[in-house]
């Protein structure tokens, strides 16, 4: 059946990917973690501005705020919903990403559902569209971080959850997610892939990284790992696979 499905993917002209059944598969719940940390930087008071080009300075094709809203942000509730009851049924707390808050407050507090709506983090009018000036009234404070800052934040924090995947056994090819990250959500092409990332910073600096970032914003950009070999045994184990599938 698996090898069935993947020839009718590549008649397509498709790549395919093997992933588990689970919450969010791998490509869409990476994808989350970029549009949910752009939310939680409107939430600190970041520029909306400062937010797109920071994406696009990493590399990224498209703003984080323009996706959510050709995504609809009533998908994202929908799915944030999803995820919380999923983590209830297994007697788990739910992520509680503070983005999630910014975008429920969005769709419940400000009617703003999308570009389908014509008002999201941007308003739409035939002529084109610009960033919601109410999005600076959402910020606790203003802050204004340099642009690397932010961008850094967006690679560290799908980074950090493709390794969850495959610390959790969603996936398993290094190649496989290196080429669905990019090919299916957009991650910087110049990096490779998310695994090439890490691997070419190292996995001990990734690790310092995520730890230092996590005590900054939360556990979101925490790892399972406690050490730096648990770490670099996770990333081998992915390329091994690749090997062995040969």
């Amino acid at each position: 059946t698996l090898a069935y499905a993947h020839d009718y993917v590549r008649a397509l002209k498709k790549l395919p990917i093997t992933v588990a059944d689970s919450n969010g598969f791998f490509a869409s719940r990476v994808f989350q973690k970029l549009i949910y940390e752009a939310a939680a930087l409107v939430g600190e008071g970041v520029p909306a501005a400062m937010i797109e080009n920071a994406a696009l300075q990493a590399g990224y094709p498209a703003g984080p705020l323009a996706l959510i809203d050709d995504t609809a942000l009533t998908l994202s509730v929908r799915i944030i919903d999803g995820a919380a009851a999923v983590a209830a049924a297994k007697g788990l707390p739910p992520e509680n990403h503070p983005g999630e808050k910014i975008i429920k407050s969005m769709v419940n507090d400000h009617k703003r559902e999308g570009r389908r709506a014509g008002a999201g983090f941007y308003d739409y009018q035939p002529e084109g569209k610009v960033l919601w000036p109410g999005l600076a009234e959402l910020g606790s404070k203003t802050t204004s971080p340099a642009l690397s800052e932010i961008s850094e934040r967006y690679l560290t924090a799908q980074c950090c959850d493709v390794l969850r995947c495959l610390a959790e056994g969603i996936i398993w090819s290094a190649a496989e997610v290196n080429a669905g990250a990019i090919r299916a959500i957009g991650f910087p092409a110049w990096t490779g892939g998310p695994l090439r990332l890490i691997e070419a910073e190292g996995a001990g600096k990734f690790l310092t990284r995520s730890r230092e970032l996590a005590s900054q914003h939360g556990a979101r950009f925490a790892l399972p790992f406690k050490n730096t070999d648990e770490l670099q045994a996770v990333l081998d184990a992915a390329r091994q696979y690749d090997l062995d599938a040969r």
